[in-house]
């Protein structure tokens, strides 16, 4: 879990808090990052949780899926990801 932070962050679709919720606070490539949001009618500025995602891209998210940010570090240990 990420203490670090100053603030909640929440999904714009469920409202989880993303950081509250291991493995939630990531990253993917922007070419996926894009038809997420193109399948599921939402800006590209949302917030969403791993859930979220994998309903509107019609899959679940894989850790290749993971851009090489350093978010992505703390996120790939979360159980949510042993896919």
């Amino acid at each position: 879990m990420n203490e670090d932070h100053c603030e909640s962050v929440y999904c714009d679709i469920c409202k989880k808090d993303v950081f509250l919720n291991d493995g939630n606070y990531y990253m993917v490539h922007d070419d996926l990052w894009r038809a997420i949001c193109r399948m599921g009618g939402v800006d590209e500025d949302v917030v969403l949780c791993k859930s979220c995602a994998e309903v509107f891209l019609g899959r679940e998210l894989k850790v290749s899926d993971l851009n090489g940010a350093p978010i992505n570090e703390s996120a790939k240990e979360a159980p949510i990801w042993r896919n």
